[in-house]
């Protein structure tokens, strides 16, 4: 089968015509914030007791931000000394967000989304739940640093109420990860 290039490029513009325009329907909204103390992330029976998510069904993007900047140096570094040895674990390897080294003076450590279950994605970044998904996985590396971090959460929304395509979820979080520049995760790369 031959690829008919301009038909392909044509429908590309076509797909990006119709997500700018699906951006002048979308709200990003203030929804939550909170602040952690370390300690209130090593075991899931404190964490249960301390955060009460509220519930939604609009996509979120969040962030992770480090308050106590004085130290957040230390803590990249136990996660460079974490990295390789974790790699060469044979088994229960953590796969932990990419470290951007190139990133010195940005007080965010992450910025993400979550298209269903923001808890279950919270939880993974602060080591609490599973070591396979890829993610922060804070606690453990963090080698019981005592810090504080704020998690934000903004909503996505639609003016009408009508489904928010995956697609403009990651385009806003890309600028975001643009603006914010954090010291850990990936962009998307969608543009």
């Amino acid at each position: 089968m031959k690829i008919n290039s301009s038909e392909i490029i044509n429908n590309s513009k076509k797909s990006l015509v119709n997500l700018a325009t699906q951006l002048d329907t979308v709200e990003i909204l203030a929804f939550h914030e909170f602040i952690l103390h370390s300690t209130d992330f090593r075991n899931m029976t404190i964490f249960k007791e301390v955060i009460k998510l509220p519930k939604t069904t609009s996509p979120i993007i969040y962030t992770i931000e480090m308050l106590d900047i004085e130290i957040k140096n230390n803590l990249i570094k136990k996660f460079i000394d974490f990295s390789p040895i974790n790699k060469t674990k044979n088994f229960e390897k953590v796969r932990h967000s990419k470290h951007n080294d190139n990133v010195l003076d940005s007080k965010f450590l992450y910025v993400g989304s979550s298209i269903t279950d923001f808890s279950s994605r919270l939880k993974n970044h602060l080591g609490l739940k599973g070591h396979t998904t890829y993610a922060l996985h804070l606690s453990k590396w963090d080698e019981n640093m005592t810090y504080n971090i704020k998690i934000k959460m903004y909503e996505i929304k639609h003016i009408n109420d009508s489904e928010i395509n995956r697609n403009l979820v990651e385009i806003i979080e890309q600028q975001i990860w643009d603006t914010l520049k954090p010291v850990f995760g990936k962009r998307s790369g969608l543009l």
